[in-house]
């Protein structure tokens, strides 16, 4: 719930305009503003949509939150955050090697994504399946 809040507040404020309280322009402003946070392509004469990644974070822990409780196989999960995880690592190398500034509401969704990926692992090592 708390990475729903995180993302969901990081998608609302990207969608309104909002300066994120906490933010300077040289810290996570940059990062918010940044190619990285809403990526988009020109392919020939359409450019695809400038969808924030923090609308793609949400539906991830929407998704989190679904699986358990719908009590589907640990596997599923196990899926799903190891690409989350894999992502954030990503979003954390750009924020360090390219971009030069720390957003700390992503680095909150990326230590709950942590936490989810290895929750996750927990879940699957200790899944015994029904005989």
């Amino acid at each position: 719930m708390l990475g729903m809040a995180d993302a969901g507040y990081l998608t609302i404020a990207h969608y309104r305009g909002l300066k994120m309280p906490g933010c300077s322009a040289e810290g996570c402003e940059r990062v918010l503003t940044s190619w990285w946070a809403h990526p988009h392509w020109k392919l020939g004469d359409w450019t695809t949509p400038s969808i924030p990644t923090s609308l793609y974070g949400f539906c991830f822990y929407a998704a989190v939150f679904l699986l358990l409780g719908w009590n589907v196989r640990p596997g599923c999960l196990l899926v799903l955050s190891t690409l989350a995880f894999l992502i954030h690592l990503g979003f954390v190398y750009v924020q360090a090697r390219i971009i030069y500034a720390w957003c700390p509401y992503c680095l909150v969704s990326a230590g709950l994504t942590t936490l989810v990926w290895l929750l996750s692992i927990a879940l699957w090592r200790n899944h015994r399946p029904p005989e």
